[in-house]
């Protein structure tokens, strides 16, 4: 609502209390995008990204050893 610099602040004081958190991120990519920093807000979707995709990559290598199953496999019988 036009508080963009304290939203700013506080969504930075959020990432250290907890850096790991996408949601912190995706906030402050928001809020950069916002303030028309967009180069710094592309770089924090990124991230959001990334994080919210690490325990799916974690669970593929985990079942196939970090490679996706074969189509010919997976594929239904004709």
């Amino acid at each position: 609502m036009g508080k963009n610099a304290e939203a700013l602040s506080e969504v930075e004081a959020a990432d250290k209390a907890d850096p790991g958190n996408y949601t912190i991120h995706y906030l402050r990519g928001q809020v950069l995008r916002q303030l028309g920093r967009v180069e710094e807000a592309k770089a924090e979707m990124q991230a959001t990204t990334r994080m919210m995709n690490k325990p799916r990559e974690e669970r593929q290598k985990e079942l196939y050893g970090g490679a996706l199953p074969s189509p010919e496999i997976t594929r239904e019988p004709e």
